[in-house]
């Protein structure tokens, strides 16, 4: 629709055709500022007074350029397009409601929730044929458990990943129907509710047949619900809130004491108990809240108040402290019209979103229920459950027909619409829940089903990429944990390592078009240091990317090579000081200014106050006291030269068949030598041979003092240049990468306790696995999570548990990282090779089980 044809129709002012003109420039303009802040809120996180703008703050703008004759649900929908793709055009006629047809909705642009990726979990074939379907569903987040429970009184125990059920109870002594069930902290016990009993199974097994479990019983009235609050003053009990068709909600709290089982060994069967509900040493509290039936109860920690919920048009809603169950006081509650069926809370937005028979949800300020916040319509049939997803800020709904529907928070607007299949029979949903930690929708009927959010799904099924352009630098500060990547395309970017998100970039950082080649950063984490490939070097604050010193590139000889290949803090105080490694194999000192010293690989230590320097040049390792400046030791694997008058008289001639030097690496022996000059240290080295005899197949050498204590072959699978190598800080695993992208990890702790001993397999191979389709340029361990981290001239980041070479994530995924061992063996979408552990390794796995299986000769 064209501006003269909104004219034509003799509207009024502001819709005028000039005046609209010029409403039109400053929504455009609006849009401009409003995409171009959020470009640099990406970009850089660093600014400290920027917010991005408010959906109240953009209504309220848009209103006021139109008079107020916009409806709001377009501007919502605007407002959702411009921050979910800055890229995305949008349209003026969108904020009347005229959509281009060829335009996708925002459900296509970015789905929430995976459904091609669903998972079922069948029930168990007895109770499908007697007809039985899930009732409740909860989910046991310190024992990372979910507990399912049936209509028919099966309650079920899995591991959060549902590949393995821990306990089944499939007989609680009681005829009725389980209406809802919840996990028992303080006691490690389960409690189930049905209609006339509470039940409370010990589900930690004694023996083989033998399981425990007390029957609360009789109660008043039929109880529909059940809920456990954690609270400081309950030690060593568990508080109960139970609902009922009454409209009482009943507070239990029942302790150890109450559960004292007669010990009995006279029999395996199994083994119940009643026990009077009037006889526990607390007694049992009852309000009433509500004149229908008690449908949900639950406990908001951060309100701390309880909340339940009833058919009840007057008393629809109760939210109030759970000390006022005692007493008389008024209570909070909200009136809506046919009650409400679901409710639940969103802590960031503050928010209690309701739904019920009316099909409209509703959304209420916990301190104020005399009218809601706004009203969401939608749902064409009755509501039967709410969900929040906390960490998106997202309202999931369920209807009768089984149509699911996402909603934002703050905005309103819907976000997709779903089903997740046919619903009849036994398949019509009865609950679901929210998993924040797998983030994932588990739905309960007949069968379960887990519905992935796309963020949880879209990182294995993308390719992983950290980088625009292939990985030059990776430099790692273990003191604050985090970690500085630079690409060839000389992007900066400073990631968290616990989480993997990016905390800031910096574009260009030594000027457009100069590509950065070598980063250090110091042993405190403070500050980061660059060298370019035109000779600069920049020193950076690593926590605010602050530029803090600047030595500018070398201007005379512009057609020598001036890159920068390795960089080096030589000590922790001020002032610091650096050692530049490049400008075609020359070592200088950085201070204020570079000064010459006069090689391949570099790696320093310190010992016994000393700087010592091993240098790798040709086929040679040399090593110098960078203090008296003087040259020590040069060695290779024939000969060494023990003196510095023997080293100058000596020619230095590079022979074509020698090994190339091409990684230095100090690793802190052990075992203490006395008779030994260089105490303590093993300099080890990589060398990639171009002879006939190796069939250019990389290896590992130790030599100490010249001496050559054992050469590590990898095997043919592996056998490529080595192009990074990593020690632990303990010296007890050696990590190495090479051309193909494989990582292969060793233990040496064996070999450095006794590194003349002639046992052949004190280095041994524990695991490898191929981390990338490419070279690998740089990969470290944290010892702390047991993670191995590696980059490569993939663009990629990647995060792998060492022990087995499982794969993590990777660092700019959409989800933030985990570092601990991955409950569901993934491999990237790239990467189709599993992890290769060493027989050894498994041998030793086997001989350290504390309980070996062993044969029962009485059975």
């Amino acid at each position: 629709m064209s501006i003269q044809d909104l004219a034509s129709h003799g509207l009024d002012y502001p819709f005028i055709e000039h005046t609209f003109k010029d409403r039109l420039d400053q929504f455009n303009n609006l849009v401009a500022v409003m995409l171009q802040n959020l470009r640099n809120l990406d970009s850089n996180r660093r600014m400290p007074d920027f917010e991005p703008m408010t959906y109240d703050e953009f209504y309220d703008t848009v209103q006021d350029l139109f008079n107020d004759e916009l409806k709001a649900e377009f501007i919502k929908a605007c407002f959702k397009k411009i921050n979910i793709d800055v890229t995305t055009p949008i349209d003026w006629c969108e904020l009347f409601g005229y959509f281009p047809s060829d335009e996708k909705s925002i459900m296509d642009i970015l789905p929430i929730f995976m459904i091609s990726k669903r998972q079922h979990v069948e029930l168990r074939e007895e109770l499908k044929r007697r007809h039985d379907h899930i009732h409740c569903v909860v989910n046991v987040h310190h024992l990372d458990h979910v507990l399912v429970a049936t209509l028919k009184g099966v309650i079920l125990l899995y591991n959060s990943q549902f590949q393995m059920k821990l306990q089944t109870f499939s007989d609680i002594g009681d005829v009725s129907q389980v209406t809802g069930c919840d996990y028992l902290s303080q006691l490690k016990r389960i409690v189930a509710v049905t209609e006339t009993s509470i039940v409370i199974w010990d589900h930690k097994p004694k023996t083989k047949n033998q399981t425990n479990f007390l029957t609360l019983k009789p109660m008043k009235n039929i109880m529909l619900c059940v809920c456990t609050v954690n609270l400081p003053e309950y030690r060593d009990e568990d508080c109960m809130l139970i609902g009922d068709d009454a409209g009482f909600l009943n507070r239990i709290i029942v302790g150890s004491d109450d559960l004292n089982f007669q010990k009995s060994m006279e029999s395996d069967a199994l083994r119940s108990q009643a026990l009077d509900p009037r006889l526990l040493r607390r007694p049992i509290l009852r309000r009433k809240l509500h004149n229908g039936w008690v449908l949900r109860v639950k406990y908001f920690a951060h309100l701390n108040c309880f909340a339940c919920c009833s058919p009840d048009s007057v008393h629809s809603l109760v939210l109030d402290d759970i000390r006022k169950l005692g007493d008389c006081q008024p209570i909070r509650t909200a009136s809506i019209p046919r009650g409400v069926n679901a409710f639940d809370y969103c802590v960031k937005a503050n928010t209690i979103v309701t739904g019920g028979e009316d099909k409209i949800l509703r959304l209420w300020n916990p301190n104020m229920f005399s009218k809601p916040k706004a009203l969401i319509y939608g749902h064409t049939c009755i509501i039967t459950d709410v969900v929040i997803n906390e960490a998106d800020q997202h309202i999931i709904s369920l209807s009768t027909e089984g149509m699911f529907r996402v909603w934002d928070v703050q905005t309103l607007a819907v976000l997709q619409v779903f089903t997740t299949g046919e619903r009849k029979g036994d398949r019509h949903i009865n609950i679901m829940i929210f998993d924040a930690k797998n983030k994932r929708l588990i739905t309960g009927s007949n069968i379960i089903e887990l519905v992935p959010l796309m963020s949880a799904v879209q990182d294995s099924m993308l390719v992983p990429l950290s980088h625009e352009k292939s990985i030059n630098v990776l430099v790692y500060s273990k003191l604050n944990t985090k970690l500085a990547s630079i690409c060839s395309k000389s992007v900066l970017k400073v990631w968290e390592v616990q989480t993997g998100q990016k905390l800031y970039q910096i574009e260009h950082p030594h000027g457009h078009g100069v590509e950065v080649t070598a980063g250090a950063v110091d042993q405190r984490g403070m500050h980061l240091i660059t060298g370019a490939a035109d000779g600069s070097i920049i020193s950076w604050e690593l926590y605010t990317g602050e530029k803090v010193k600047v030595i500018p590139p070398t201007t005379e000889n512009t057609e020598e090579d001036h890159r920068i290949s390795q960089l080096y803090f030589l000590n922790n105080g001020d002032p610091q000081i650096v050692l530049a490694f490049g400008w075609k194999n020359k070592i200088k000192i950085l201070q204020n200014e570079l000064t010459d010293t006069a090689l391949s690989g570099i790696d320093l230590i310190n010992i016994n106050d000393e700087n010592l320097l091993a240098v790798g040049w040709l086929n040679l390792i040399m090593i110098w006291n960078l203090d008296m400046a003087s040259l020590l030791q040069v060695f290779n694997e024939d000969r060494i030269t023990e003196t510095q008058d023997e080293v100058k008289n000596q020619e230095l001639m590079h022979d074509v068949k020698s090994p190339i030097v091409k990684i230095v690496k100090f690793v802190p022996l052990k075992l203490q030598i006395n008779e030994i000059e260089i105490t303590g240290t093993s300099p080890t080295f990589q060398s990639q041979s171009s002879s006939t005899l190796l069939n250019k197949v990389s290896k590992f050498s130790f030599m100490f003092k010249g001496n050559q204590l054992v050469k590590i072959m990898p095997t043919i699978q592996f056998s490529s240049p080595i192009t990074a190598v990593f020690v632990d800080d303990i010296a007890a695993l050696l990590l190495a990468g090479n051309q193909r992208g494989y990582v292969i990890i060793w233990d040496i702790a064996a070999f450095l306790g006794d590194p003349y001993s002639l046992n052949k397999d004190s280095v041994n191979r524990l695991v490898s696995w191929r981390a990338h389709n490419f070279q690998i340029v740089s990969l470290f361990h944290v010892e702390e999570a047991n993670v191995a981290v590696t980059a490569s001239i993939d663009c990629s980041i990647r995060v792998w548990y060492s022990p087995n070479g499982h794969y993590i994530g990777y660092f700019g995924q959409h989800s933030s990282l985990v570092l601990m061992n991955p409950s569901k063996f993934v491999l990237p979408s790239d990467i189709i090779e599993a992890p290769v552990e060493s027989q050894s390794n498994k041998s030793d796995k086997t001989d350290q089980l504390d309980y070996p299986l062993k044969l029962d000769w009485e059975r």
